[in-house]
């Protein structure tokens, strides 16, 4: 480009060659950074010549804006010369075609965007449980073992009507300890009041649930005189709401474990019918033995 064009514009493509060279060192220092910053600046000073003899209408390019970041990405993970498109290609797969293909096909940006949502919120998940168990390791007291373990479940669908639901205490909300806000929340009404301990057995398949609650009073509440019968009636709920600490590592927030009970519902006209559903819960009796030894103990039924 010499004796083709001005000074100006060949101090522009100076510029720009020079950083590109700087850019592909296999080795950098102090001195070959600044000269590359340098470059850059050049660059950025004289660049509206190009505007003004029409070779461009603007700069809103990505490959210019990329480049504002070599210098800071050069400090922070060495030289570029390590890099190809390997990575992002990869990041492709995972975070557009795989995306997409767990949709249904149909406003499925909305429904990648969650997707990916929750792949991070469970990567985040297992690595605090990795590091919890790392420390578990070290810990040696049961004491400091009680202080840095928190209740952690996998329940992410922590949605909660406030407006359905209501807290048996009122405990502060807003209170900062490490213990429970709520023992739980359930629905002012029951969507199935007054059921028959048959109706419990045939459509909610609680076949043994008078002798069930009959253990569960003797054992917890040994001063109670009353006995099941085999015809009260009982009112029956589709779910209860649990509320756990906050997760540091994940969200400030207070969280959720909701359990669900639904029977099946048969289909009605052209209403299409729903398949029951019967969360499975696992309960810690015992919280200081379960911060101590962890795991699951129990008989099989």
């Amino acid at each position: 480009m010499a004796g083709a064009v001005d000074s100006e514009t060949l101090t522009i493509i100076r510029a720009l060659i020079d950083f590109i060279y700087y850019a592909q060192l296999q080795l950098h220092t102090s001195k070959t950074l600044n000269a590359l910053d340098s470059c850059l600046k050049t660059f950025h000073t004289h660049k509206e010549l190009l505007i003004k003899l029409g070779i461009h209408e603007h700069f809103n390019i990505p490959k210019l804006h990329a480049i504002l970041h070599y210098l800071q990405a050069i400090r922070a993970l060495g030289s570029v010369d390590g890099y190809n498109t390997e990575s992002p290609e990869r990041l492709h797969i995972e975070f557009a075609k795989d995306g997409y293909r767990a949709s249904n096909k149909r406003d499925y940006l909305e429904q990648m965007a969650l997707w990916l949502q929750r792949r991070e919120a469970m990567w985040m998940k297992e690595a605090y449980l990795m590091g919890l168990e790392e420390k578990l390791k070290r810990v040696g007291s049961d004491e400091t073992v009680e202080d840095e373990i928190e209740l952690v479940d996998v329940d992410f669908d922590v949605d909660v009507d406030v407006e359905q639901t209501t807290n048996v205490n009122n405990t502060n909300p807003t209170s900062t300890t490490h213990t429970l806000l709520t023992p739980y929340s359930i629905a002012k009404n029951a969507p199935y009041p007054d059921t028959t301990v048959n109706r419990l057995a045939s459509y909610f398949g609680a076949i043994d649930f008078i002798p069930a609650l009959s253990v569960f009073i003797h054992e917890n509440l040994p001063h109670c005189n009353i006995e099941p019968s085999p015809f009260d009636r009982f009112d029956v709920f589709k779910q209860i709401l649990i509320p756990s600490p906050a997760n540091k590592y994940l969200s400030n927030q207070p969280r959720t474990s909701r359990i669900r009970t639904t029977p099946a519902i048969k289909p009605k006209g052209r209403k299409p019918g729903t398949p029951a559903r019967f969360d499975t819960a696992l309960i810690a009796e015992d919280i200081s033995k379960h911060h101590r030894f962890g795991g699951l103990e129990g008989m099989q039924n």
